[in-house]
C-alpha cells in the first residue's frame, strides 16, 4: 500500500474508533426516537467507512459488499425520512455503494425513490438532476436515451462548476461506445 492510500486508510480507521455511537445510532434508527434520519445518515457513513476498511486492509470484497448492502439500506431509509433535494449529486453517486453490494432488490428500491432528482429539472442540460438521471438511466439499461441526452450534452458543455461533471459524461460516451461495439 502506498502512503497516500495508508493515510487515507488512518483517516477512515479514526472515523470509525471514536467517532460514532453505533448502539444509539441503530436504536434511533428502528425506535424512530432522536433524529432517525440523521441517524441513518450517520449509520450510512459508519457501514461505508466499514466497507472501505476492509477492502484496504484484507481486500475482503465480501465484506465491502456486505457493508455497502447495509450503508445502502441505510441510504435507503435516510432518503425516504428526508426526500429533500439538498445535495443531490452526493445521493445520485452514493449510489455507487449500492451497485457494488450487488443486491439486485436493493439496487430496485433505490430506483424507486422520489426526490432522486427533479423530474421538472431533467431536461436542462445544465442542472445536477439531468446528469443524475442519466445515472440512473445508464443502470436501468435504457442506452438508446442516455446517448441522446449525451449528445444533446456535448453541444452544450457547462462551464464554471458545472465542468466538475464532464468526467460522468466523457464515462457514459465511452461506455455506450463499448455497448454498441457487442
Amino acid at each position: 500500500m502506498n502512503d497516500k492510500a495508508t493515510e487515507r486508510l488512518r483517516h477512515i480507521c479514526s472515523h470509525l474508533d471514536g467517532g460514532y455511537d453505533v448502539p444509539n445510532i441503530v436504536s434511533n434508527v428502528l425506535n424512530g426516537t432522536g433524529s432517525p434520519a440523521r441517524s441513518a445518515g450517520s449509520l450510512q457513513s459508519y457501514c461505508f467507512a466499514r466497507g472501505m476498511r476492509a477492502w484496504f486492509e484484507g481486500s475482503d470484497i465480501e465484506a465491502v459488499k456486505q457493508w455497502f448492502y447495509l450503508s445502502g439500506e441505510s441510504q435507503v431509509f435516510y432518503l425516504k425520512l428526508a426526500p429533500n433535494m439538498m445535495n443531490l449529486m452526493p445521493r445520485v453517486m452514493d449510489f455507487s455503494r449500492i451497485l457494488i453490494s450487488d443486491c439486485d432488490d436493493l439496487i430496485a428500491r433505490f430506483l424507486q425513490i422520489d426526490g432522486i432528482y427533479d423530474a421538472k429539472r431533467v431536461s436542462n442540460v445544465k442542472c445536477v438532476d439531468y446528469h443524475a438521471f442519466n445515472i440512473i438511466l445508464a443502470v436501468k439499461g435504457e442506452v438508446e436515451l442516455l446517448a441522446a441526452r449525451c449528445e444533446l450534452f456535448q453541444k452544450d458543455p457547462p462551464t464554471g462548476n458545472g465542468k466538475n461533471i464532464l468526467w460522468i459524461m466523457s464515462f457514459f460516451v465511452r461506455w455506450l461506445k463499448e455497448v454498441k461495439r457487442r
